[in-house]
C-alpha cells in the first residue's frame, strides 16, 4: 500500500512539475519555491529506493533503474536534438523544447539542469546496491 501511495504521489509531483516547468523566468521567492518543489519531486523516489533496499525488492530496484534511465536517456536524446536542431524551423525547437520539458520536467521547473541530472544519476546508481553495499554476486 506504501508503495502505491509513494507512486502515486510522484506522479502528482511529476504533473506539478511539468505545469511549474512552463513559468518563465521566475525570480526571487517564486524561483526558491520552484526549486524546493523540484527537490521534493525526488523524495518518493528516494523512498521507494529504501524501501527497496531494505526489504531486497529486486522487482522495485528495477522498476526504479528502468524509470531513472529512460529520464536521463530521453534527455540525453531530445537535448541533443535540440542542439542539432539549430537550423531547423522555430516549430521544430518549440516541439522539442515540449517534449524535453515533459521528458525531464523537474529540470525544467528547478531552473538548474546539473542538479536534476545529479539526482536522477543518483537515483540510478542506488538501484545497483550492490555498488555501494559492497555486496558481491554468489
Amino acid at each position: 500500500m506504501r508503495e502505491k501511495i509513494l507512486y502515486a504521489s510522484w506522479g502528482c509531483l511529476y504533473i506539478l512539475c511539468v505545469g511549474l516547468g512552463t513559468i518563465q523566468e521566475p525570480a526571487g521567492f517564486g524561483k526558491a519555491v520552484l526549486v524546493a518543489i523540484s527537490l521534493l519531486f525526488f523524495v518518493p523516489g528516494v523512498l521507494l529506493l529504501a524501501d527497496a533496499v531494505k526489504t531486497g525488492d529486486k522487482k522495485g530496484l528495477l522498476r526504479l533503474r528502468v524509470i531513472c534511465l529512460c529520464s536521463l536517456v530521453l534527455t540525453l536524446v531530445f537535448l541533443v536534438a535540440s542542439i542539432l536542431s539549430v537550423n531547423a524551423s522555430a516549430q521544430v525547437g518549440t516541439v522539442l523544447t515540449e517534449l524535453l520539458m515533459l521528458v525531464s520536467a523537474p529540470m525544467f521547473c528547478g531552473q538548474y539542469w546539473f542538479l536534476s541530472l545529479f539526482l536522477w544519476s543518483c537515483l540510478l546508481i542506488g538501484s545497483f546496491p550492490r555498488l555501494w553495499l559492497g555486496k558481491r554476486p554468489h
